[in-house]
């Protein structure tokens, strides 16, 4: 006979040990040798002559194996609750499936089983984006990634989100990343921001990525705050949408979202050169480049075709999001915690059967 776990066991070992030993491990992703390759492709684009970068990534931890044993070990009742449980064990699954096999044929396609790809429609939409984007008044960078940092804590000081702290790290492929397991803020080191950009990022990873995640870390069961199977497309459709919201979201990151979108497409027919090449059409040397790399991560030889597609739920997410509110979907449901626009019929049950609890905080554009 299996014995099964309680779910309040189950969400104790997911969200204590298993998320966040996992989350910390998506670090290995990005190439370790990315500023060197950039000189040597810009060499390369000088002398009109193509480079294909070869990538490193730093390797797993010698107990790496162990987390796939432990997740395997637990088993939950396969019921309403339950089910949410399971539906994120066979994602982490998915995910160490994906950060063990860098490097190898197989990367590409667990990569699309975990994010998808981007359908005809959005990739339509992308490149009418990129074909009506004009070029827009310049800004300068005038902030600085420390002084960003400081910016970041008062405001995390003035919203009472004092768990939170921030860090400066030169490896992370964006230039700010959540990392909600940890309650950490990473700030891409020695980059500077418009103050536009500075503007757009407390509403993307301050009112989108962390109000959601402190919701549902209040919640009985702390898998809402780091999230829920397949909420990823929802949560970055989500801070898109609400940059919009905002009056943030200006042609300039609809353009990057854009960009994005058509990369991951191009990678996974293509070389590093080809799509690098097509979004010269659009972007700057450095904006492409920096574009292209994100949807080449995973592979070590990026002649080949392949790479990390997750960079189009940017965009898709968004449109998946508009159309949400365009139904008069109330934003509380989103803001449960991190969940998915597919888990809300769920979400209605629980909150009507007060096992979850109405979200504590919404954006003050919501209000």
């Amino acid at each position: 006979m299996i014995k099964r776990m309680t779910y309040q066991r189950v969400d104790d070992l997911l969200t204590t040990y298993l998320i966040p030993h996992i989350e910390n491990l998506w670090d290995t992703l990005n190439p370790i040798n990315a500023v060197e390759e950039k000189l040597k492709c810009f060499k390369f684009l000088e002398k009109g002559d193509i480079y294909q970068p070869v990538l490193q990534y730093k390797g797993l931890p010698a107990d790496f194996s162990s987390i796939e044993k432990t997740l395997n070990s637990v088993k939950v009742r396969d019921d309403r609750l339950g089910q949410i449980f399971i539906d994120k064990i066979n994602e982490l699954k998915k995910e160490i499936r994906l950060l063990s096999n860098k490097g190898h044929d197989t990367f590409s396609q667990i990569s699309s089983e975990l994010y998808g790809l981007p359908s005809q429609s959005v990739l339509k939409e992308a490149y009418a984006i990129l074909e009506k984007s004009t070029s827009e008044f310049y800004e300068p960078e005038t902030v600085s990634s420390e002084q960003l940092k400081a910016i970041i804590e008062k405001e995390l000081e003035t919203n009472e989100f004092f768990n939170w702290s921030t860090k400066l790290d030169q490896l992370i492929s964006s230039k700010v990343s959540v990392v909600s397991a940890q309650r950490k803020i990473c700030i891409k080191k020695d980059v500077n921001f418009t103050s536009h950009e500075v503007a757009r990022l407390k509403v993307h990873e301050i009112w989108t990525h962390i109000l959601r995640a402190e919701n549902g870390y209040s919640q009985p069961y702390h898998i809402f705050g780091h999230g829920l199977a397949n909420y990823v497309g929802t949560e970055e459709g989500l801070a898109v949408y609400n940059e919009e919201k905002a009056g943030l979201l200006n042609t300039t990151f609809l353009k990057i979202y854009a960009g994005r979108t058509i990369a991951v497409k191009l990678a996974q027919e293509t070389s590093f050169w080809d799509v690098f090449s097509k979004l010269l059409s659009y972007f700057s040397p450095e904006a492409a480049y920096t574009i292209t790399l994100r949807s080449k991560r995973g592979l070590i030889n990026t002649v080949e075709p392949g790479g990390f597609t997750k960079d189009h739920l940017y965009l898709s997410g968004y449109f998946y999001v508009k159309g949400y509110f365009s139904n008069n979907n109330p934003p509380k449901l989103l803001y449960v915690g991190k969940v998915g626009i597919e888990d809300v019929n769920l979400i209605k049950q629980l909150l009507e059967e007060e096992i979850l609890q109405q979200p504590s905080k919404l954006p003050k554009f919501y209000n």
